[in-house]
């Protein structure tokens, strides 16, 4: 067994520089399997949500309008002059 001093750095692997390449593999590689790629959801499904609730949004402003219209409102006539 082998005792390192504690206060020195342990031993690392030699780096290869910024400008070299590595040498090319001889022989059998191995492939790393290809990541499976997350199906995104159909747009139109939320395409269609939003033009749902615009619908609604729509038809319930026109039935306000609507009850608003229908409410009889009284004239009031004043003659002669306004004071402010």
């Amino acid at each position: 067994m082998i005792r390192r001093d504690r206060t020195s750095p342990p031993s690392s692997r030699s780096r290869v520089p910024a400008g070299n390449s590595r040498k090319p593999v001889k022989g059998a590689t191995r492939k790393a399997p290809a990541a499976n790629v997350p199906r995104q959801p159909s747009a139109w499904l939320n395409r269609l949500i939003i033009i749902i609730a615009a619908g609604v949004v729509l038809v319930a402003g026109l039935q306000a309008y609507l009850a608003l219209q229908a409410i009889p409102v009284q004239h009031i006539i004043v003659t002669g002059e306004l004071e402010h």
